[in-house]
């Protein structure tokens, strides 16, 4: 797998901090304000475990999207899940952001949607289902990968005996609709050439959601258990806010050392001792050693080796025209 790569010397200066048991929380890319302090996330931190992904992840309503929610290979698009409500076309709300589409009552007692919501719905699940569909079925995609499934949104023409039942079938369309955007949204972040086994009306219409303008969900991470499954560069390169919760035990990883609060907080003063938005890290005086650990691994903490220029070209050996995708990578690039 060809994989983006990036300069090691850089950090991101966009970081906040918030105290919590046995430890802080770091929040990159975002305000350590909103991160819970639930007495759930208190008893996780404490128990040294966390929520299983597959329940935080499940979209059982459209708002699901707005807040962060821990990591999970299974759902590994939900950084990319867009938290803005933006206007159409006709500078409408989309009826997956808005609160309304509640279901009308018949003269035979069941209950439906309104004709108009119903065939918006219809209209947007096909499409990106089939703009997903593509997706996954073509090269660089790896058959088998986790993907988001198939809605079938013909039931949203049926009948419902309550209306409780038909609000929370409109709840799944709305909560399927912005997974599929936040899947095409980490698909076309990380391949190059992503629009190659596409149709030109599926290219135009994702292009149409302006996706990289829109704020990310965000990610919760277990560092030392979920470090090998993705690229956290990229998630910042992305503007993705990333949450992680720093203990005394994570110390003992020198390939988190650029993620440490001793780093991020040195970087921090840096840039405001010399009033820059950015420096490298010769300008940061006293962390050499530091620095040192930092360059000796590369954007996806692997040990940095000499040089194979046959097996291992570098960043400027790269052709401008190869397909180039980040993905889940299990520990190598």
């Amino acid at each position: 797998m060809d994989c983006l790569y990036t300069d090691n010397e850089g950090l991101v200066p966009t970081c906040g901090r918030a105290k919590m048991v046995a430890g802080e929380w770091i929040a990159l890319n975002a305000s350590a304000g909103t991160i819970p302090s639930s007495e759930v996330f208190e008893q996780a931190l404490e128990d040294r475990t966390f929520l299983p992904p597959d329940i935080a992840a499940q979209p059982t309503s459209w708002t699901w999207m707005t807040q962060p929610t821990w990591f999970s290979d299974k759902y590994h698009w939900d950084a990319w899940n867009v938290v803005d409500c933006f206007a159409d076309k006709t500078d409408s709300v989309p009826w997956y952001f808005s609160g309304g589409n509640s279901p009308w009552e018949s003269s035979d007692g069941k209950f439906h949607f309104d004709p108009s919501a119903r065939s918006k719905a219809e209209d947007s699940l096909s499409r990106l289902w089939l703009c997903v569909e593509a997706i996954t079925s073509n090269p660089p995609f790896v058959r088998g990968t986790p993907h988001p499934s198939k809605f079938n949104y013909l039931l949203l023409s049926a009948a419902w005996d309550s209306a409780r039942g038909a609000t929370s079938l409109m709840s799944d369309a709305k909560g399927r609709v912005l997974e599929y955007l936040g899947f095409i949204n980490w698909w076309s972040s990380s391949v190059s050439r992503w629009e190659d086994p596409l149709q030109l009306w599926m290219v135009d219409y994702i292009a149409s959601f302006k996706l990289r303008d829109l704020k990310k969900r965000g990610v919760f991470l277990d560092l030392p258990a979920q470090w090998r499954s993705l690229n956290i560069a990229h998630l910042l390169a992305e503007s993705v806010p990333v949450y992680y919760f720093w203990q005394e035990d994570t110390d003992d990883y020198p390939c988190f050392t650029r993620l440490s609060p001793s780093i991020l907080q040195a970087y921090h003063d840096t840039c405001s001792t010399l009033d820059k938005t950015e420096v490298f890290g010769a300008e940061m005086l006293g962390f050499q050693d530091d620095i040192d650990t930092m360059k000796s691994y590369d954007d996806f903490f692997q040990l940095q080796r000499a040089p194979d220029h046959i097996a291992s070209p570098t960043h400027a050996d790269i052709h401008p025209n190869a397909v180039v995708y980040i993905c889940d990578f299990e520990g190598v690039r």
